[in-house]
């Protein structure tokens, strides 16, 4: 912030709990006393830098996931959320019609960080068609791609395919280190992916995620 010079004479503010502020000094104190620094200056602004801080100084992004519109601008105002995503089964769940409007108003909020879209095909070549169309509704969506299909059948090839061409992807639903390392080959010549390992139902298994995450992590 610049240097701010009163253009009038300075004039003294009325008398509060920290004691009159003098303008032209800059300081607080009661009349006639000596001088002190005014407070710690805290408000939504201050808030805000303090979270922003914070969210540097973590190891980890913390990603919001639903479906709720309302909710999603919310958190869009919040430094710590680095990314939102969403599915098909959410928006159902959250009375959403209208796939592509909800979409781009999320977008529309949320121009600066990744938001995942998910295509709701389960055959490859229109899984294509809608992970392109998908794509070409902003330059930070991360089309969303299980890495198998209801039948269980690998996606690898139509992650390879669609990271050749430039696209962002989130490929979802990984369950084991088989498929991380997998999607990782896959995604070799991506510009830039998300890799969604479920530690939770991995859990609800009776397995341990912890050990399956770090090697997860040293493949990506």
């Amino acid at each position: 912030m610049g240097e701010f010079t009163p253009s009038a004479p300075a004039a003294v503010r009325p008398a509060t709990d920290h004691g009159a502020y003098d303008a032209a000094t800059g300081r607080h104190g009661p009349p006639g006393g000596a001088g002190c620094p005014p407070p710690p200056v805290t408000g939504p602004v201050e808030e805000r830098r303090s979270r922003l801080t914070a969210a540097r100084a973590l190891r980890i992004k913390v990603f919001a996931d639903g479906a709720d519109l309302e909710g999603i601008l919310a958190l869009a105002r919040d430094p710590m959320i680095a990314g939102f995503t969403t599915n098909p089964t959410l928006m159902r769940q959250s009375g959403v019609t209208d796939y592509e409007g909800f979409a781009r108003k999320v977008l529309e909020h949320v121009p600066d960080r990744p938001v995942s879209l998910e295509v709701f095909a389960d055959e490859p070549a229109e899984m294509a068609r809608q992970a392109r169309l998908l794509a070409g509704w902003g330059a930070n969506v991360y089309v969303k791609i299980p890495v198998t299909d209801t039948e269980g059948r690998s996606c690898a090839a139509l992650v390879r395919e669609l990271s050749e061409e430039g696209l962002h992807l989130n490929v979802t639903a990984l369950l084991s280190v088989a498929q991380v390392a997998t999607v990782a080959e896959a995604l070799a010549p991506s510009p830039g992916a998300i890799v969604s390992v479920f530690a939770g139902r991995i859990a609800d298994t009776g397995r341990d995620p912890v050990p399956i995450m770090r090697e997860a992590l040293a493949l990506l």
